[in-house]
């Protein structure tokens, strides 16, 4: 798609990395999205990647650092338009909007940047794909623009 500029993020190392960086951003995405920024802990991180603490401080220098990769990792694969998971995008978005966009610059030029590509990409305006979202997780439906418990 056009109107993406992914800023890259440089990753701090010492010695050649060992492991996949796309499997471990997507595991530590998935942990991201479903306990919040706040509500997910380095171990964790280490138990769903399968990396030592130090590995991910390593490559990542923190747990904001690796949160900002894994927000980058989904907002370049939205902007080339090879996204397989939107409604895990939309969770990250909400994560970042809500717990780090106030304090972390990078984070919310990110969020600025996916949310015009995550609207024309669904049809719907940025407050709808994210509304539904939410409602969503939050184990609720939309029948007739009514909220009803499923």
């Amino acid at each position: 798609m056009t109107g993406c500029s992914i800023m890259v993020y440089p990753i701090a190392m010492a010695r050649k990395r060992e492991f996949d960086s796309e499997q471990v951003l997507r595991s530590a995405t998935l942990v991201f999205a479903q306990f919040g920024y706040s509500g997910t802990s380095i171990d964790q991180l280490v138990e769903r990647t399968g990396l030592l603490r130090g590995s991910i401080y390593q490559a990542f220098a923190s747990k904001a650092g690796l949160f900002r990769a894994c927000l980058a990792e989904q907002v370049r694969a939205l902007c080339n338009d090879q996204l397989t998971d939107k409604a895990l995008l939309s969770d990250l978005l909400i994560v970042a909007m809500w717990e780090r966009a106030r304090v972390d610059r990078d984070i919310a030029s990110l969020v600025v940047q996916a949310l015009p590509v995550l609207e024309a990409c669904e049809q719907q305006s940025r407050a709808e794909v994210l509304f539904t979202r939410l409602v969503l997780r939050c184990g609720l439906s939309i029948d007739d623009k009514e909220l009803e418990w499923s």
